[in-house]
């Protein structure tokens, strides 16, 4: 049985920490997102 967590990923919007969230969302897990700019074109995107 796998377990589903929501997780903070920090530096969502760039590079690494995109990445990182788009594999947590995909594995089912809630994400929450920390980023400069929430309004930015990469944050409206997760």
């Amino acid at each position: 049985m796998t377990i589903k967590r929501d997780i903070l990923v920090t530096g969502a919007t760039g590079q690494q920490g995109g990445a990182v969230a788009r594999a947590l969302l995909a594995k089912g897990h809630g994400v929450k997102a920390l980023t400069r700019s929430p309004d930015g074109k990469a944050a409206r995107q997760l």
